[in-house]
């Protein structure tokens, strides 16, 4: 729209001269008039306007919209559309009907206006405020335009006419007209009327029937569609007004499925495949039937090969939208079929027959390098250059021909099947796979970019079954037919386009085809495609200057750092170092980038250049490409000394020399002969403000090659001061790159840090030994220490700062909390005390004497008696000779036996790394174990912890006598309280158990003695419980019986054998699985409890060899979620848990179900796990205390894992696409869950954020009908008046949630701008208005969630939505307040 040439704003005397100059006789004026009318409507520049001034300006218009030319009449209408906003509801009333009046010019030459009231209408209707008022009066108005649809005698104005019925329903029907009385009858009343208008002969109108059907029936019953769904099927199926009808008909049911709102019975989908596929099935024969009579019959016959090829694509489009509405539901396979021969039906062209390159079974190791193939294969290449031209010149192009239709339809009804249906990848890909291949020489554009598409989803699914699953094994068979026609059909194609999605082809297979053993051959192509990309090779010109032609270099660019990058990987998961790029194919792709890529004017381009010219620099280097490094050396210096250059083609340019660099080293010529030019560049950009943290990041990866590699001992005494610097700079990522920095200065050449560094160094570390960052702390604390330990002859300057700066830096983090829980950082204190106990300071610094550092660290105040242990063991072992360790050990017992805490917690900590059996004091574990019965809980808790440390230290001696403990009959809660004690002290024993060299001669006595104490921890609990009753009354001692010798016991148990079970899972997985299956007979629930237990811990730190020994006994692990006993079923799900969040590719791994059937172990978890979310009234129970009666839900704690799980599988990328097909189940689970309990209700509203962002379609369909659960908690909550404030806060928590939950489905569905995804989110509460209210956020096809998302933005709750908001665009919040911890266990 043009900008308003009046300079006056919106008030009354520039409108009256915007009108004035509307009745000038020049129709330039007129159309000015109204151009500067609608501008300063749509600008919001209009003043209030008075009733008079409403009423003149639309007259105004009004009159001009029967004006003689037809621009101003076009004008007129859309200004009354932008003008609407600013007008009374009365008016805006009164300017629609004046619209529908028009509907009924009959004059000869006026058909116009009944076009432009159509338009207005549409136009100005949105400008309504919703409500019953608006409801009533479009009731009214849609009555009207139906009666008189049936007089109007033009086609073109029925079908405007039934445009606008069908846009004001979807704008008012479910905010106004639902709300009117009369609405929902009028709204049933509507679906016959549409109905009957699909048989119309007219095919315009029989398309708008059916979107008007797919309008209203959201709003309707839930039979009214099934009713519809089968009339239409009806007509199908007996042929009823012919093809054409059909055709409608299938296009109709297709809007159906998509509608948000309208659901089907699930058991109906196959059957109306079946039908779809029945139609396609009888075009193909008939087709075929025509072609056998009489190859003249197309030519003849053009308009009926048109009717059919348009039929065809009408069913499959409609299979496409059941499958992708209910692809579990759906017989997919049968499907497979029917669109693999629709993807080939092209019968008025004739492909080459080019079997030659059609090998399939190419071997999995990789193709046959030998030269009979390689010479057929050059042979079949240059026939394909002589022919290439031909073959383009007769690229066969009717526009009668509309086959390509159908083989469009058919490659998108593929993609639905295989990105729906992942689970059954195995089957797709070789019934799908090498038609697509062949199907690359496709002559239609758009046709072959779809099958490329769909062939990077079939490669995609094959990749994400896992490398050795028959789906990848089955893609790696087709490599050699994909190489040949690929490079033939695909990149020598003309098309940028057809390349650009090559390119994103080629990088799925370089995985599923596993590049590693690609021919070289093959590979010269792909680099030749990337060079002709970037147009440095002549042959194919690009897509010509600006987006497209960046667009296809940036793809290029991205295909080649991936293959570059690219390692295959082994059967145990490890990535080798072998390169995949020969050298011919480095040389090339490095060329391109070098004399294209580098040099474009597109920053984005060049940085993405540099950055792929640093993946390629292994393999010029292992090829010894000195000339290519050369080059790659000079063009990076070159662009860091050009001013104009952006910052981030300088960096990435910065970080292809450091490749260069630290990869090649002195004996690359080129890195040897200047370096004093690219050591000064450094230096010079470590300088710059803006460089400094990509310099030093460069700068310490050439460093830590050390100088074997590259000796940078010159660049040294320049760069590390500057390092030393930058520690005091405010960014910390800065800081943290300076600390690695000086870290592999002095690791790499400690005697370049002179004594006035070393000072400054320790300083400056000083000052970050604080707990607000303990991740910068634990660096600076290895900095400080390695300054120290390096320091040699120059130890005297720096002891003085390390004793008056360092040390009291230190001696302050032991009294951090935080400290104790971020073990790096621990680790690294530690360490640090015990580094200044090994150096000789006595001369230079009294405080770092060890005997001193271990009274001042014994004497801290407020210290962390966990973090004091470690601190004193470390100066203890580190000191050597310097103190005695009988005498040490002798103090220690004696403060244990007094019972203190950091004195049994430090003797623990000796023991653990020292043989304390080896200093002579006798009965020192006994000492230990006698504070079993102290009265505190933190000495019981330290002894246990320090009588683990020591039998670890110590196993001969202390071991058994642990595991006598626990294996002695525990009589009494004392007798429970000691057992459990000892196994949390056998529980540091398995913590080391890798360390231990003897621990082999324990294991078994320790598995054995772990199942009997959990076969009885039933009756243990009972006689704890009564025993811990009798003590109350005769002892002050408390005790707890539930927690140490009930789930507590248990929850150790489980540990302690996941933990030995790891050691060797070989030998022990098989006898978990034989322990659970004899306790079924026995009914003894705790060992399968404990087991599961065991397995829980195995899935959380499990390897590939713990992989291996699960393998064979998934099934049955899996099938424990259905055991009969409560307790088994939470655990199972526990372990669960553990495995689709720490291994999700167990779960992915092929079982035999109880029909000798092959299905995916992750399918037959995730229907057990659902069927847990379900409410189960046997498990509840009431309980009454005095007068009051409780309901105690006993299923609560297996629904809520149910949902945890479901939370993990949505985030995984590795079963995401497997889950893809359950996602109608998983959201039955969600929709129940929102309904839920508190509990329940939370981590549901996490679960559909995380399933709105996996699968947005599936939500789509179901987000409207759960609109009611989220009002119920958020808009529409109520809170009694002598509600808690416990209770007033849970509900509030709840709102927040849910609002979370709408605000990431949102986001997910597309409901923000562009500019708001980006993260500029701004408020989108809107005020209400007298005019309008118009959503803050509008969901395309989810009319309910957008009306809500308006509600709750001009409710109270607007700021918590505008939080909710924000979290969600900011890609935050919807994991926050999990709390799923795999490596908990947690089987509550």
């Amino acid at each position: 729209m043009a900008p308003p040439t009046t300079q006056l704003q919106g008030g009354a005397a520039a409108i009256e001269a915007i009108l004035q100059k509307a009745t000038n006789p020049d129709s330039d004026f007129r159309y000015m008039a109204l151009n500067d009318l609608s501008a300063l409507a749509g600008a919001s520049l209009l003043t209030p306007l008075s009733a008079k001034l409403e009423a003149d300006v639309t007259s105004t218009i009004f009159k001009l919209i029967d004006d003689p030319n037809s621009s101003v009449r076009v004008m007129a209408v859309r200004t009354l559309a932008a003008l609407a906003p600013h007008l009374a509801v009365r008016n805006i009333e009164i300017v629609i009907e004046r619209l529908a009046s028009l509907l009924a010019t009959q004059v000869k030459d006026k058909e116009y206006l009944r076009d432009l009231a159509c338009s207005g209408v549409r136009g100005v209707a949105s400008a309504l405020p919703s409500g019953e008022r608006t409801g009533g009066w479009v009731v009214e108005m849609v009555g009207k335009w139906m009666a008189a649809l049936a007089k109007e005698p033009l086609e073109t104005i029925q079908s405007d006419i039934l445009d606008t019925v069908a846009e004001l329903l979807l704008r008012h029907g479910r905010s106004s007209v639902l709300k009117h009385a009369s609405g929902p009858a009028f709204l049933a009343s509507l679906r016959p009327a549409a109905l009957a208008i699909t048989t119309n002969a007219r095919p315009a109108l029989r398309k708008r029937a059916g979107t008007l059907l797919a309008t209203i029936h959201p709003f309707l019953a839930a039979d009214a569609a099934l009713l519809t769904l089968d009339a239409l099927v009806a007509d199908i199926v007996a042929g009823k007004g012919g093809d054409d009808v059909s055709k409608s008909h299938m296009a109709t049911i297709g809007a159906l499925l998509r509608a948000p709102g309208v659901a089907f019975p699930s058991d109906r989908m196959a059957p109306l495949v079946n039908v779809f596929v029945g139609v396609a099935s009888k075009v193909d024969a008939d087709a075929m039937d025509a072609d056998d009579e009489d190859d003249d019959n197309y030519d003849q016959d053009t308009a009926a090969a048109t009717g059919s090829n348009e039929l065809r694509e009408a069913a499959l489009l409609a299979i496409d939208a059941a499958i992708a509405r209910y692809p579990s539901e759906s017989p997919v396979l049968a499907v497979v079929p029917i669109a693999v021969a629709a993807v080939q039906h092209d019968p008025n062209y004739m492909y080459d027959e080019d079997q030659d390159g059609d090998r399939i079974g190419t071997p999995v190791g990789g193709e046959p390098a030998d030269d009979a193939m390689d010479a057929e294969d050059e042979a079949a290449d240059q026939d394909d250059e002589e022919d290439e031209d031909d073959e383009d010149d007769a690229g066969y192009s009717d526009d009668e021909d509309v086959s390509w239709k159908v083989r469009r339809a058919a490659a998108r009804l593929l993609s639905t099947i295989i990105t729906s249906r992942g689970d059954l990848a195995a089957e797709l890909v070789p019934l799908i796979g090498p038609v697509l291949t062949r199907r690359f020489e496709e002559r239609e554009e758009g046709v072959r970019n779809e099958v490329l598409g769909t062939y990077a989803a079939l490669l995609g699914a094959a990749i994400a079954q896992g490398p050795e699953s028959p789906a990848a094994l089955a893609i790696k068979s087709h490599r050699t037919m994909f190489h040949r026609r690929f490079k033939k059909y695909v990149l020598l194609s003309k098309s940028a386009a057809t390349r650009q999605q090559g390119f994103a082809v080629l990088q799925a297979a370089l995985v599923a085809f596993d590049w590693s053993h690609v021919r070289d051959s093959a590979a010269a192509a792909w680099s030749l495609a990337v060079a002709q990309a970037l147009g440095t090779v002549p042959g194919l010109a690009l897509a010509g200057a600006g987006a497209a032609a960046t667009t296809i270099k940036m793809d290029a660019l991205a295909f080649t750092g991936a293959w570059a990058r690219y390692r295959p990987m082994t059967a145990m998961g490890e990535t080798p170092t072998s390169l995949v790029v020969p050298a011919a194919s480095a040389a090339i792709l490095a060329d391109a980038v070098l004399r294209s890529g580098v040099t474009d004017a597109y920053y984005k381009v060049a940085a993405a250049a540099y950055r792929v010219a640093s993946d390629l620099v292994p393999a010029l280097v292992a090829h010894e490409n000195n000339g290519m490094l050369k080059g790659m050396m000079d063009a990076a210096q070159d662009v860091m000394g050009v001013a104009a250059a952006d910052e981030e083609v300088k960096d990435a340019a910065l970080s292809l020399l450091a490749e260069i660099v630290a990869d090649g080293g002195d004996r690359v010529a080129p890195v040897y002969a200047d370096k004093a030019k690219w050591g000064a560049v450094l230096a010079k950009r470590l300088a710059n403000e803006l460089a400094r943290l990509s310099a030093t990041r460069a700068i310490t990866t050439i460093i830590e090659r050390g100088p074997a590699v590259v000796d940078v001992s010159a660049l040294v005494p320049e760069v590390a001061p500057e390092f030393v610097a930058n520690l005091r700079k405010q960014a910390r990522s800065v800081r943290e790159a300076s600390l690695q920095a000086l870290m592999a200065v002095l690791s790499a050449y400690p005697a370049a840090v002179t004594p006035q560094l070393a000072n400054q160094t320790l300083t400056e570390a000083a000052q970050l030994l604080v707990d607000e960052d303990l991740a910068l702390t634990a660096l600076a604390l290895k900095l400080s220490s390695m300054v120290l330990s390096s320091a040699g002859a120059a130890l005297g300057a720096v002891a003085g700062t390390a004793a008056s700066a360092t040390l009291p830096a230190m001696l302050k983090l032991i009294t951090s909390p935080l400290v104790a829980s971020a073990p790096p950082a621990l680790a690294a204190l530690t360490s640090a005390f015990g580094v200044v106990s090994m150096v000789d300071a006595s001369a230079f610094a009294p405080a770092l004497v060890p005997a001193n550092m271990y009274t001042a660290v014994q004497s801290v105040k407020g210290g962390q008696p966990a973090v004091q242990a470690k601190v004193l063991a470390s100066i203890a072992r580190s000191a050597g000779g310097n103190v005695n360790a009988a005498t040490l050990v002798g103090e220690l017992v004696a403060a244990v036996n007094g019972g203190q805490v950091l004195a049994i917690l430090t003797l623990g900590e000796l023991g653990r790394s020292v043989d304390l059996t080896t200093v002579g004091i006798p009965s020192l574990l006994t000492a230990v174990m006698a504070q079993y019965t102290a009265e505190a809980d933190t000495v019981r808790s330290a002894a246990a912890y320090a009588a683990g440390a020591m039998a670890a230290g110590a196993p001969r001696a202390y071991l058994p006598v642990l595991l006598q403990g626990i294996q002695a009959p525990a009589t009494g809660a004392l007798g429970h309280r000691a057992r459990y004690l000892n196994m949390l002290a056998l529980k540091q024993v398995l913590v080391s158990a890798a360390e231990i060299p003897d621990m082999a001669h324990y294991e078994d006595g320790l598995w054995e003695a772990l199942f009997a104490v959990s076969a009885s921890s039933a009756a243990a609990a009972a006689s704890a419980a009564a025993a811990a009753t009798a003590a109350s009354a005769t002892t002050t001692t408390p005790v707890n019986a539930a927690g140490e010798s009930g789930e507590s016991a248990r929850l150790l148990i489980a540990e302690c054998l996941g933990r030995i079970a790891t050691l060797k899972p070989e030998r022990y997985v098989p006898d978990i699985v034989q322990r659970m299956a004899a306790s079924d007979a026995t009914g003894a629930a705790d060992v399968r409890v404990s087991s599961m237990g065991a397995l829980k811990y195995m899935f959380a730190h499990g390897s590939p060899v713990v992989d291996a020994a699960l393998a064979p006994h998934l099934a049955a692990l899996v099938a424990r979620i259905r055991d009969p006993v409560l307790q088994v079923r939470r655990a199972a799900l526990s372990a669960m848990q553990a495995a689709a969040h720490a291994r999700p590719h167990v779960l992915l791994r092929p079982v035999v179900d109880g029909a000798d059937k092959s299905v995916l172990l992750f399918d037959t978890m995730l229907a057990l796990v659902v069927s847990e979310t379900v409410v189960r009234p046997e498990l509840i129970r009431e309980v009454i205390m005095g007068p009051y009666k409780h309901r105690i839900d006993d299923g609560l704690d297996a629904r809520r894992m149910a949902f945890e799980i479901i939370v993990t599988v949505s985030s995984s990328a590795r079963l995401i696409p497997a889950m893809r097909s359950r996602t109608g189940p998983l959201l039955d689970a969600v929709q129940r869950g929102i309904s839920d309990l508190q509990d329940v209700q939370l981590l549901a509203y996490l679960a559909l954020s995380k399933l709105a962002a996996a699968a947005p379609a599936a939500v789509l369909v179901r987000i409207d009908s759960m609109v009611d659960a989220f009002a119920k908690v958020t808009i529409n909550a109520t809170t009694k008046k002598d509600a808690l404030k416990q209770d007033i806060e849970r509900a509030g928590e709840l709102a927040r949630a849910a609002l979370r939950a709408v605000a990431s489905v949102a986001r997910a569905l597309g409901g923000y701008s562009g500019d708001a995804a980006a993260g500029d989110a701004k408020s989108t509460s809107v005020a209400s208005s007298s005019t309008a209210a118009v959503p803050a956020v509008v969901v395309q096809g989810a009319p309910k969630l957008s009306e809500f998302i308006g509600a709750v933005a001009r409710s109270p709750l607007a700021h918590e939505w505008q939080a909710a908001e924000q979290m969600a665009i900011g890609g935050v919040g919807v994991v926050v307040g999990s709390g799923l911890d795999p490596s908990a266990m947690e089987i509550s």
